[in-house]
C-alpha cells in the first residue's frame, strides 16, 4: 500500500510535534487511469491522423482519376461520328 509518512516538531526541545501517514492507493489509482486515458488519446489521435491521410490519398486519387478520363473521355467523343 503507497503511504506518505511524515512528522513535524513544534519547539526545539522536541517536547510537541504531529505525524501523520497518508494513503496513497486513492491518488496512485488515479493517476493509472489518467495514463491510460492519455495513452488511449494518443492511440485515437493516431488512428485519426491515419483516416485523414487515407482520405486526402483517396481525394487525390479521385482529381487525378478525374483530370485524366476527361480529356480521353472527349477525344472518344469527338471521334464518333454524328448521328
Amino acid at each position: 500500500m503507497p503511504v506518505l509518512i511524515g512528522a513535524a516538531i513544534f519547539e526545539e526541545g522536541g517536547s510537541a510535534g504531529v505525524a501523520f501517514v497518508l494513503d496513497l492507493t486513492e491518488l496512485k489509482q488515479a493517476e493509472g487511469k489518467v495514463r491510460a486515458s492519455e495513452r488511449r488519446n494518443r492511440e485515437v489521435q493516431t488512428e485519426l491522423a491515419h483516416a485523414n491521410r487515407v482520405a486526402t490519398m483517396g481525394q487525390l486519387a479521385s482529381s487525378i482519376a478525374h483530370e485524366v478520363n476527361q480529356p480521353i473521355a472527349a477525344t472518344a467523343l469527338a471521334r464518333r461520328p454524328a448521328a
